[in-house]
């Protein structure tokens, strides 16, 4: 009978001790911070020069044996980051076509063209081995040249003349950049400094434009920055898993809005594509 109580008390107290250690197991998991999936974002700027825009850095030529080893560099660079998924800038609308392209060049029926979507995406993507390539982008019309010219009628340079002044100095430290490679003027754009100062170019120059009842600053704003969280909503719904590493290729001056974004996300995290291109 002794025996019994004995080996009966014991078990209680194991049984005490083991729910215990259950629900603090059960604790530390809550507190420990859910698995968000990896966004790296890529900012670039455009491989198609046509000239017409005087503050845009000139590429050179694009398919020059120089400038596809460069690119190459930094493809291999990126895969290090081990994306599942490649997200670009394309409106998502063209993501049939888009595909087309892609799978055309998987089965060596196309060469590259000059886009940065089908020179970094496309070899990013067939190095992971994968089936496609997403869209993000969407469709707005925006247009600066027609703002500028609005301030310009209306006497309003004064407001923007600054801004595009920055906006010279911008062109011609790019321009000092890429004569040593891409990559020096890839490192330089992403980061946090370039990010901040680039993706709120817009919000310094255009603000002021307008008058009452004429929001015409104000609109083209609006437009930008609902132009960018679609863009977000467009990461956000075609990243399923936590587990996702996606690699997001868009214009430099996008960064800072989708980083914002994602860095104020419960699902997304963000990650410098820095640590993998030095």
């Amino acid at each position: 009978m002794l025996r019994k109580n004995i080996r009966s008390y014991f078990t209680h107290i194991l049984f005490v001790l083991l729910s215990c250690f259950a629900l603090n197991s059960m604790a530390l998991a809550d507190d420990a911070p859910a698995q968000k999936a990896q966004i790296l974002i890529l900012g670039t700027f455009s491989y198609q020069y046509s000239g017409r825009d005087l503050f845009a850095v000139n590429p050179g030529d694009v398919l020059s044996q120089q400038h596809q080893q460069e690119i190459q560099q930094l493809v291999t660079a990126l895969i290090k980051f081990h994306p599942n998924k490649v997200f670009v800038a394309d409106h998502y609308n063209r993501r049939v076509m888009l595909n087309k392209s892609y799978t055309n060049y998987l089965n060596a029926n196309k060469k590259l063209d000059k886009t940065v979507v089908e020179q970094i995406a496309f070899r990013v993507a067939k190095a992971m081995q994968l089936k496609k390539i997403d869209p993000v982008g969407v469709p707005m019309q925006l247009s600066s040249a027609r703002l500028i010219a609005y301030a310009k009628a209306h006497k309003q340079l004064n407001h923007i003349k600054p801004c595009l002044e920055d906006a010279r100095e911008y062109a011609l430290h790019d321009k000092e950049l890429i004569k040593n490679s891409y990559k020096s003027l890839y490192l330089y754009l992403n980061t946090e400094r370039a990010i901040e100062e680039r993706g709120n170019f817009k919000y310094r120059c255009y603000a002021a434009i307008g008058k009452p009842g004429a929001f015409r600053g104000a609109d083209y704003l609006s437009t930008w920055y609902k132009k960018n969280k679609r863009i977000f909503s467009n990461i956000l719904w075609q990243t399923q898993s936590p587990k996702d590493r996606v690699l997001v290729i868009v214009p430099y001056d996008q960064v800072y809005w989708l980083k914002q974004s994602i860095d104020n996300s419960t699902k997304l995290e963000y990650v410098s594509p820095l640590k993998y291109l030095h």
